[in-house]
Formats: structure tokens, C-alpha cells, sequence
């Protein structure tokens, strides 16, 4: 199955929809170069991962998106779109 390009918008997306939370510093602030998120799971375990501003339709290449999926959001790429997205007509919108 073909999937969209994968960009910071559909991160930020897929996170806010799963529920992830925005992450602060310290100081209650937020970065200046990434949002950063955090799942926390039943079994304790927290995931984190880094959206890269600006939050646009930049891609990502196959490398930091393999990384992406496996390392920050433990999810296969089949998981994270029909999670999520629905591709129509070259938009991404949100599955009710």
C-alpha cells in the first residue's frame, strides 16, 4: 500500500490525535526549534518524540522517518497512517 509523503504536519497530527503531551522546559517554556511530546504508557514506559519547527509539509527522508516511527512513536508506518489519516484527495484529514 502506498502511503503520503511523510511530513511534520502529519506528526504533529498523529500525535495529538494519539494523545501525546506537549513537553516544557525546565523554565515552562517551549523550545524554540522543536515541539517535543510525550506518551505515557500502561506499562510505564514513556515515549518521546521531536517535531521540527516550523510544523510544515517539509518531508522527512527515509532515514530520520525509519527512526521516527521505530524509535520515537514504536508504531510500523501501516499503524501510524490508518491510525490516524486518511489520504483524500491530497489532503490529509483527520479518521472520525
Amino acid at each position: 500500500m502506498s502511503h503520503p509523503a511523510p511530513t511534520r504536519t502529519a506528526h504533529k497530527r498523529f500525535c495529538k490525535t494519539e494523545g501525546w503531551q506537549v513537553v516544557r522546559s525546565a523554565v515552562g517554556k517551549r523550545s524554540t526549534h522543536h515541539d517535543t511530546y510525550e506518551l505515557n504508557l500502561a506499562s510505564g514506559e514513556v515515549l518521546r518524540t521531536r517535531v521540527s519547527r516550523p510544523v510544515d509539509r517539509q518531508t522527512y527522508g527515509p532515514i530520520m522517518w525509519a527512526h521516527i516511527l521505530g524509535e520515537q512513536l514504536e508504531v510500523i508506518e501501516q499503524e501510524f497512517w490508518s491510525f490516524a489519516f486518511l489520504w483524500d484527495e491530497g489532503r490529509l484529514r483527520v479518521r472520525l
